[in-house]
């Protein structure tokens, strides 16, 4: 998560931490339930209704912002599962569950 802005390096530990409470093992794991409409990305749309989902509080702008961020190909709207993967592997889901009740399915 280095150079990530503090924003986006929140979400990045929520959603680990929503991975880490729900004992997915992976992000690649993960990638299919959060595509929500099982298109191989992971739009803005499916990143902010999982989120709503799971009662992480974000903004679809916030995830616009960083969806953008970690995206890897030139349309910056969606994320490949090795963007996802990427964008989730320095974030540590147990230190963030220590400090942030989550609700999840």
């Amino acid at each position: 998560m280095e150079g990530e802005p503090l924003a986006m390096a929140l979400l990045s530990q929520q959603l680990a931490a929503v991975l880490e409470h729900n004992g997915i093992a992976s992000a690649d794991e993960a990638f299919p339930l959060f595509d929500l409409d099982q298109d191989e990305r992971i739009s803005v749309a499916d990143l902010f209704e999982s989120c709503t989902e799971v009662q992480v509080q974000t903004s679809s702008e916030q995830v616009a912002a960083w969806i953008a961020h970690h995206a890897q190909q030139e349309d910056k709207s969606f994320l490949t599962l090795s963007a996802w993967c990427a964008a989730l592997q320095h974030a540590d889901g147990k230190q963030i569950l220590k400090v942030l009740p989550l609700l999840c399915p």
